[in-house]
């Protein structure tokens, strides 16, 4: 991942074959602190998602697009680029 440059959002679905959207999360997340993700589900499966960036399916390209937004103009924790690659 480390070749993939500067990332400002992630959307991934939280159900997929291999490996889950919090597991993908999570590893991004190691290398890009604050980067904001957007998870899409169309499950409720009780997981704590809260503080998450969350659509649910199905859903419309408005309510997509209200959340890229969002999602851009958090403040990442600890300030710092969002998407910016931890030194190390």
């Amino acid at each position: 991942m480390k070749d993939a440059g500067n990332i400002d959002l992630v959307v991934t679905d939280i159900v997929m074959p291999g490996t889950d959207g919090l597991a993908l999360a999570a590893r991004l997340r190691t290398e890009y602190a604050g980067l904001p993700i957007i998870f899409i589900t169309g499950y409720a499966d009780g997981r704590d998602l809260s503080g998450e960036l969350l659509l649910s399916k199905p859903f419309d390209i408005a309510a997509l697009a209200r959340l890229v937004k969002a999602g851009l103009d958090r403040e990442p924790p600890g300030s710092g680029r969002q998407g910016k690659p931890q030194a190390g």
